[in-house]
C-alpha cells in the first residue's frame, strides 16, 4: 500500500467477470464466485448492470433469463420482471412456465 492509497484500498480486488461478446443473445449470464455472491450480469441499454441472481419468487437464476426489449432482466421460470437499475421487481409472476421439455412419449400415471 502506498501513501496515497486509503486504508484496504489494496485488499480490494476489481473484478471483470465476463466480456461483452461472451453474453450471447440473451445479453445477461451468471457470474459465480464474487464479493457479493453469484450475480445476474449483463447489458441494458448499452450499460453494464449485475444484480442477485435470485429471483424472489422462487430463486430460479436470474443470470440464465435474458434483458427484454424494454431493458428490464426477465426471469426464466415465470417472467418476472426486474429493473437492472434498481433491482426492484416492477412486474410479478406472470403464471406458469415449464423451464423443462415435456416427456416425448407417454408416462405411467400421467394423462394425456
Amino acid at each position: 500500500m502506498s501513501a496515497s492509497e486509503p486504508p484496504g484500498a489494496s485488499e480490494q480486488a476489481v473484478v471483470r467477470p465476463i466480456a461483452v461478446d461472451d453474453l450471447g443473445s440473451s445479453q445477461v449470464t451468471v457470474v459465480q464466485d464474487t464479493p457479493h455472491g453469484a450475480l445476474a450480469v449483463g447489458i441494458s441499454a448499452g450499460k453494464p448492470f449485475a444484480l442477485s441472481n435470485r429471483c424472489r419468487h422462487l430463486y430460479a437464476e436470474l443470470g440464465k433469463g435474458r434483458v427484454t426489449d424494454d431493458g428490464c432482466l426477465e426471469c426464466p421460470w415465470h417472467r418476472a420482471l426486474y429493473d437492472v437499475g434498481s433491482g426492484k421487481m416492477v412486474r410479478g409472476p406472470q403464471g406458469y412456465s415449464n423451464p423443462w421439455p415435456a416427456p416425448s412419449r407417454p408416462q405411467p400415471g400421467l394423462a394425456r
